[in-house]
């Protein structure tokens, strides 16, 4: 349900007309469009998270072409996936049945060593 709503948005919202043929993999792509409309999952209870495009629009190639990283599931519900996810912090209150999103810079999270095998290791 979702993805046919927020295909329509971006439509809507580029001026532009879509690749006629895009990528295998993806329904929806442009060439030459820098900006993308917001996107924000709003769930029942309140919830709400706020997607960067980086999350659903896919750079695919080197000249820049953009793509919905979303598909339809063919259901009547919505996955959100890991492009969506990534740099959120997720977290469950299993008690009382919540959910809440919050924005991180996961890259900042890893610790920086670096691992060299030593020569008996090879």
């Amino acid at each position: 349900i979702a993805y046919k709503q927020l295909k329509k948005a971006v439509v809507d919202y580029v001026s532009l007309s879509p690749i006629h043929s895009p990528p295998q993999g993806f329904d929806l792509c442009y060439s030459h469009v820098k900006k993308f409309p917001s996107l924000a999952f709003h769930f029942r209870g309140g919830a709400n998270m706020s997607v960067p495009t980086e999350n659903y629009m896919v750079t695919v190639d080197e000249a820049g072409t953009r793509c919905l990283g979303m598909r339809d599931s063919g259901e009547n519900f919505t996955i959100i996936g890991n492009l969506q996810q990534q740099n959120f912090h997720v977290f469950y209150d299993l008690r009382e049945s919540h959910i809440c999103f919050m924005r991180a810079a996961c890259t900042s999270l890893l610790p920086r060593t670096s691992i060299t095998p030593n020569s008996e290791e090879i």
